[in-house]
Parts: C-alpha cells; structure tokens; sequence
C-alpha cells in the first residue's frame, strides 16, 4: 500500500474554493464550502487537503476535488451535489481516505491513475460510485462502504485493479449494500481488524459481477465485508450475542419455539427462507426477550404466536417478514401473527395474519411501525395498547365481527391508514386519547367505519364509508377534532354525535337511507359542514348549546333541519334545502339563533321552517327566505324573535316577496350584513306578508333592496301601499337574492369561537315590562358593590321610562349584556355599560318631560284660543240675529 507523505508541518487554511498550488503543502478546511463548479484543483506534487470534517458542496456541475499530480491525499471531506466528487487524471501515489461522497454522477473517477489507494470511504447515491478506466492499473480499494447507487458500485474498465488487500495481516475487501440488506448472502467467521463486520468466506464469494446481481463490472472481491458470521439450518437457541444468523434453506419445527433469542444485538437473517412449524397453539417460531433482536427477510407459520418480543426495553427491528399464527384453539391464551411488548421497536414491511386471534398486538411505548399489514380472519386484526408511538401506511383487515384496528393507546400518530371490517364491526374503534389519525380511509360491510370513545383525538383528510345498517362514524367521546373528513353511510346515520365538545371543519356526511348528522351530544361546533340524505333528515338534532356555520344541510325526502328538544343551539351562514314537500326546517327548539341562514323548498311546494307550538325564545335575523307556495315561517307558538341586534342596529331577515318586489317595503338605512339591502319601516307579519307567514311572527324591520327616490313620482292605477300594480313609491324589479353574502366586516358572520355555554341573542321583540337585574349581595367586592350601585340607578330610571310608556329596547340590549358580563365577573365593563344605559335613559326621560310640559302650555293656548273663537262665533251669530229682529220690526 502506498501512502501519501506531507512534508510540511503548518496547516495552511482554506475557507474557498481555490488551486492547491504548493508543494508539499497541507492544506486545512476551516468552514463549509460551496462551489459552482469545480472547486478544489491540486496542481502541485505532495499535496495533502485535509477537509477536517466540513462539507464540499456544489450546483451539479464540476469536480469536488480534481489533481493532476504526484502523491495526492484527500481526506476527511463530505462531497455533494457535484458532477464527479473526487477526480485523479494521470495521478500515481495518492490515497484517499474517510471521505463521503453522496449524490453525485461519478463519486471518484481514476484516468490514467496508478499505484494509488482508496480505504475506508463511504460512496452513497452516486450513480457510479467508483470508475476506473482502461488506462487505470493497480489500484488498491478496500474497506470502502458502497451503497445506494442506481447505477454501478464499481466499474473498472480493464478489470486491473485490486479491490481486497492485505490489512494488519488479514485479507479484508470492501463492504456493500446488497450484502447488507441480505440480497446478496455473505457470511464469514473472521472478524475485520477495523470494522465491526466480518470477512466474509461463505455464500456470493468471491464478489463479483454475478453475485452482486449487476452491481459491479469487471471487479473480483475475494473478501467482501458483511454482518452475517454463521449460517443456520436448524431451530435453536441464539445465545451468541452481537452475532448475525443467517437461514440458507427452509427450517421445519415439529417440537415447539424454533428460535430463542437468549443475548443482546442477535439478528435473525431468513433470506428468504421460511420457518414452519406444526400449528401447535402454544408455541412460537421465534421468541427474544433480549434487547436489540433484528428479524428479517423471513416467512413465518405454523404456530400459535409468530412473532413474540417480551419485555420492558426491547430495541427489536422486523424487517420484510411475513409472520402467521394458525392457532386454531381457543383455550389457550390470546395470541397472534405478531406479538410486540417492550419499547422502542421497529417494524418495516411486515405482515402479521392471525386465524383465531390478533393479526397484531402491539403494546407499552415508542414504536415505529411503517408499510406494516394486519389481517384476521375472526378476531381483531391490528391491536395497539401502546403509547407515544408512530404508524404509517397500515393496512387491517378483520374478517370476523371484530374492529379492523383497535386503538386502546395514547399520544400515537397514525398516518396513510386502511381500515376494514368484513363482517358487522367497527372498521376503526377508538378508545384512546390524544391521537392523531391523517390520511385515514375506514370501511365496515355493515358495522360502523370509526367509533371514537376517546378524548383530545385529531382526525384529518378521514374517508369512512358504512354500507348496512350502522353509522359511517359514531363519537362518544368528547374534545376530538374533525377536519377535511368524509363520511358515507349507504344504509345508516353518516355521523352520529352523541358526545361533547367535537369539532368538525370542512366535514362531508351522506345517507342513503338515514341522517346525515344525527346529534345528541351538547357543546359540538361545525364548520363547513355538508350533510347530505336521500330519504332521511339532513341534521337531526337533539342536543343543546351547538354550534353550525356554514353548514349545507339537505334531503331528497326528509328535512334539511330537524331539532327535537334542542337547547341554546346556534346556526350561522347556512343553507338548508329540502325536496319534501312538508317544511324544509321543522324545530322543536327553543333559545336558539338563526342568523344568515338561507332556506330553500327544492320543490317550491313545502314550508321553509316550521316552529311546532311551546317552542319560544328562537331568534331569527339575516336570515333569507326563499320563494315557495308555502309558509315562510309557520310559527306556531308566538314567542320567537324575528329580529336583533346586528352591529349596533336592529335589523330583521331577508322576505321572497319583499326582494321581488310584491310586497313594497322602504328603508333608508342600509344593513350592515348586507350592504345592498336596507332596513325596512314598516312591520312584516301575517297581514303584512299576504300569507307567507303566519300571524305569529312579526319582523319588526325586514330587509329591503328600496330606498325612497329624492323625489319620490306617484304611479298611475290603483293599488295599495304595498305594491304591486297600484300607487306608492316607483322602484325597478330589484333581483331576487337566493343567497346573500354578508359583509366581510360583521362580527357576527366571523368563524365562531366554541363556547361551554352560548345564549341566544337578544331580541327587539316589543317589551311589555323590562327585565330588572338583581342587585348582588352586600358581601360582594367592591367592584360588585359598585355595580350594584350603578344598577340600582338604572332600575330606578327604566321603571319611571315603562311607566310613561318610553321605549327601552336598546338599554334592555345593554342592560342584558351588563348581566352577561357580570356572569364573567367583569364588573367594572358592566358598570361602564350600565353608566350608558343610565345616559340614555336620562335623555330619554328629560326629552319626556320637556314634551310634556310643552304638551301642556300647548293645552293651556290652544283652550284659550278656542274661548276667544266660541265668544267670537257667540258674538256674530248674535249680531246677525239682532239685525235681523229689528229688519222685522221694520
């Protein structure tokens, strides 16, 4: 071997891209380097580039490091993203040494090189790793790491090179990928004298172009490095640690466990081969209670477990295995394809099929499993007990009336998931908590594709589909998260919500034949949820205090809405359309708010909402009604709102026969949710509306698209005031809205914040009696206290306001806020809102007065003009008749 010689003894630092001009220099890297082109060119005899452990890296053009001289070392670098890493061209007497050379199209290039030698380099992803041309002899290259390349390991043109040597008295070759994923089968007894591998005499020896399968060309290594340091042919005890076994044919067992893994850091390599047992139900083909088993390249059947890993800190890899449990009695204890305990295992292309129980079992924490499948014809096929794990790309399938994954554990992640149920169960059941699942596709025959009972789960881009019978996704639990997920049920509920606190986003649902979101639970927020039903209701909502924004409920033949007994629930921006000729929305609800909903009769024949009687306190604004031959809105109780406070002004809903112009209404003030509208003066009610709605509703200021004109021209004919072909204020046919779109700017339209409690808005409905707030205990703070005070003085002025008969709405809004606020503990906002409200009615009640007392100076002229008229009157009439008597007497 020969080796370079460096006859000066300073470093000469080097922190660019430059020529190596001197002669018996040492150059030193001081920093990375990044080159556009070529970067480092030797140009003298005995140079030394020592890169110290920085990086080379280039633009895909040039060489690394290129010399045309005697005696070049190039050592200790890190070359990339070059178009060759190292070049020697005509270079005799060089090394190159503990370099990586990765992602380039030649990693080292000899021309017209001789006598030098490469050792202990690692060339990765280049596609040629290492050329030598014909005009290259006698080259030595040994204990190098060869791997990934697309192309070729070595090329040597002229096959003149030697690629083993004799290193501290031992012949060692070079070590290569293929032998260490197990393609290629080598193994050896002697261990190298400066790697942790052994020399391998056994198997692909020597390695050349027929053994590597094509990765070499014209190279002959008669010493290739490898893991493997024995071959097995029979079942037995792994007691050998830091030792690899390699199966060199098939392994038959017909007396219980084949392998035992009784040391640390054993790999089982099969190389394809297959370990069979005799189906007996309480015995393993490999068992390893030891730390850092690796299994790979195996296929595995005939006994009662696989695979079994026991034991607390395992470090286990299973690699390309295939492991089947054919237990057939059910006495024995629960097995399975794969049984994984302990911590930290990786699992990698691995199969685990089960006949009577778990496909695989995986408990306890820290695992990453990838590309991994289970299958079970009767049992569960994918249990997972364990904590803080990773699963990716799984796939489960259970034949039998059990889930397809079961997931009891917490913390895991859990990405580009198939799970499948056959035969009446759950496809997915969730018990866990704080999991998160993306890339999720869930399928059952005729049982449920997700069932959560857990808590803190998030679900994004979900696929479950339902085809008999059950719901496409059933949530018990509570706090699980929602978004860009679809369900489909061919014969079921879609989404069945019977917990709390769920959150769904951008959520797709679809019936064939039932709900498309059924929801019971209480607290839930959707967002952008579209839920779709051929023959049942599109929502169908039992509980209480949820919220919906804009959400796209449908039905062929049911209600879009349907609420029975819900509480306090709120829907904001959404469309609900019906083709049933019924009622689009049917409400048993109270408390509740509708806010810039729009409501369609697919028919035109059926009622847009209907409010069964005893079902009072809803609030309804913004929202818009559109044509049908129906009701509007069929109230039949009386005490729901049709109108409240939007932005600081009452504002009322969008009326067909108001935007089309049937029904003339006039506003001056535009809407602050819609801009192109106007809130109108006059009140819409049964009378009003010719019969859209009934005589319990009143919108107290519907929105209209007419204003009134500067000059406003009767029109001729004859009518009435409220349009059609008679007189009033002329105005175009203004254009129908089907579906407004509120301003951008309005609070109340921005994507609503989930709340433990929400109340309905209040209402401008006309107040009887005003509301007075309790004053709160004198044991209170003192900002209690002052609130108290500052609500005393506003009850005293609202009574005096009822009682001259004054209109409080507006302080009734900030009286009721205050209360809220209060509920929050913020006195000091309610006292300030309540020192508003004292302002207002102090204006209003001085106003009053002022009227009054002028009212009543009024009375006092106007009596005294009248005396001064009757006198008058008394005086001419008596005049008249005076001359009138003496024209007689004449």
């Amino acid at each position: 071997m020969l080796i370079g010689f460096c006859f000066s003894v300073e470093a000469l630092g080097v922190s660019e891209c430059r020529p190596l001009n001197e002669s018996n220099a040492f150059y030193q890297l001081t920093a990375g380097v990044a080159a556009t082109g070529t970067c480092m060119n030797v140009t003298a005899d005995n140079v030394t580039l020592d890169c110290n452990g920085f990086s080379i890296t280039g633009n895909a053009s040039g060489i690394g490091v290129v010399s045309t001289q005697f005696n070049t070392t190039v050592k200790n670098c890190t070359l990339s993203t070059f178009e060759t890493g190292i070049e020697f061209d005509g270079t005799t007497g060089g090394v190159v040494s503990r370099n990586t050379v990765a992602n380039v199209e030649y990693g080292f290039y000899l021309s017209n090189a001789s006598n030098n030698t490469v050792t202990r380099n690692t060339f990765e992803g280049d596609t040629v790793e290492l050329y030598l041309d014909a005009n290259s002899s006698n080259n030595t290259i040994t204990l190098n790491f060869f791997a990934d390349s697309p192309g070729y390991y070595a090329y040597d043109a002229a096959g003149l090179n030697l690629f083993n040597a004799t290193v501290e008295g031992l012949n060692q070759g070079n070590f290569y990928d293929e032998v260490e994923d197990g393609i290629v089968h080598v193994w050896g007894t002697t261990a190298s004298t400066l790697l942790p591998l052994f020399i391998g005499t056994n198997g692909a020896v020597p390695y050349n172009d027929s053994a590597s399968l094509g990765k070499v060309f014209s190279v002959t290594d008669y010493a290739p490095l490898t893991a493997a340091n024995d071959s097995v042919h029979f079942c037995t005890e792994l007691d050998v640690p830091n030792t690899v076994y390699t199966l060199t044919e098939d392994i038959n067992e017909s007396n219980g466990v084949c392998f035992g893994v009784g040391a640390d850091n054993v790999t089982i390599d099969c190389a394809g081969y297959s370990i069979i047992g005799e189906h007996h139900s309480v015995h393993a083909g490999i068992i390893s209670m030891s730390v850092n088993t690796t299994i790979k390249n195996c296929f595995i059947t005939g006994f009662g477990i696989g695979i079994y890993f026991d034991g607390p800190e395992r470090n286990g890899s299973i690699i390309n295995t295939t492991a089947v449990s054919t237990q057939t009695d059910a006495d024995f204890e629960e097995r399975g394809g794969l049984v994984i305990e302990g911590r930290y295992n990786y699992l990698y292309n691995v199969t685990g099929i089960s006949e009577l129980y778990y496909g695989i079992f995986v408990e306890r924490s820290y695992h990453n499993f990838s590309k991994v499948t289970a299958n079970s014809s009767s049992d569960i096929a994918f249990f997972v007990e364990a904590d803080n794990s990773s699963f990716s790309e799984i796939s489960a399938w259970a034949a039998g009336e059990q889930p397809g994954i079961y997931v009891e554990g917490n913390g895991n992640s859990f990405q580009s998931v198939n799970a499948t149920a056959a035969d009446g169960n759950d496809a997915l059941f969730v018990e866990g908590s704080d999991n998160n699942f993306s890339g999720i596709n869930a399928t059952s025959n005729s049982g449920t594709a997700l069932y959560v009972d857990g808590t803190g789960n998030n679900f994004v881009q979900l696929a479950a589909l339902s085809s008999l019978g059950a719901a496409s996704i059933y949530l018990y639990g509570s706090n699980n998260t929602f978004s860009h997920a679809s369900s489909v049920a061919s014969d079921g509920t879609s989404i069945n919500v019977i917990g709390s606190y769920e959150n769904f986003t951008a959520v797709n649902a679809t019936s064939g034949s039932d709900v498309g979101v059924f929801v019971s639970g209480s607290r839930n927020s959707f967002y952008g949820l579209q839920s779709a039903s051929t023959s049942g209701d599109g929502i169908y909502l039992t509980g209480s205090e949820n919220n919906f924004s804009r959400a796209n409920a449908s039905s062929d033949s049911g209600y879009a809405l349907q609420i029975e007994d819900g509480l306090s629930n709120n829907f904001t921006a959404s469309v609900f359309s019906s083709n049933t000729g019924s009622s689009v929305a049917y409400l048993f609800a109270s408390y509740s708010t509708f806010a810039n909903n729009t409501f369609i009769s697919q028919n035109g024949a059926g009622n847009l909402v209907v409010i069964y009687a005893g079902n009072a306190e809803n609030t309804f604004y913004w929202n818009n009604f559109t044509d049908t031959a129906g009701y509007y809105v069929q109230d039949d109780d009386g005490g729901n709102y049709y109108n409240s406070s939007a932005g600081g002004q009452n504002e009322g809903n969008i009326w067909q026969n108001v935007i089309s112009g049937a029904i003339l209404e006039i506003g001056t003030i535009p809407s602050i949710g819609f801009p192109g509208l106007y809130i109108g003066t006059t009140a819409y009610d049964g009378a009003v509306s010719l019969g859209k709605v009934s005589d319990a509703v009143m919108d107290y200021v519907p929105l209209t698209p007419v204003t009134p004109s500067p000059s406003p021209t009767p029109s001729g004919g004859s009518g009435n005031s409220y349009g059609g072909g008679g007189g009033g204020y002329s105005h175009s046919t203004p254009t129908p809205m089907p579906t407004p779109t509120p301003s951008p700017t309005s609070a109340l339209l921005s994507t609503p914040k989930p709340t433990p409690s929400l109340e309905p808005t209040p209402s401008f409905k006309p107040v009887q009696y005003p509301t007075i707030l309790p004053t709160p205990p004198s044991n209170q703070s003192n900002s209690a206290k002052d609130y108290g005070k500052a609500l005393a003085a506003v009850n005293t002025k609202l009574r005096e306001a009822v009682s001259r008969g004054l209109e409080v709405d507006s302080v009734q809004q900030i009286i009721s806020l205050a209360g809220r606020l209060t509920q929050a503990g913020d006195y000091a906002g309610a006292v300030s809102l309540l020192d508003q409200a004292s302002a207002q009615l102090e204006t209003k009640l001085t106003v009053s007065k002022r009227s009054q007392e002028q009212t009543s100076n009024y009375s006092i002229v106007y009596a005294a003009v009248i005396s001064i008229l009757v006198l008058a009157t008394s005086y001419l009439v008596f005049g008249r008749q005076k001359k009138r008597n003496r024209k007689g007497k004449k």
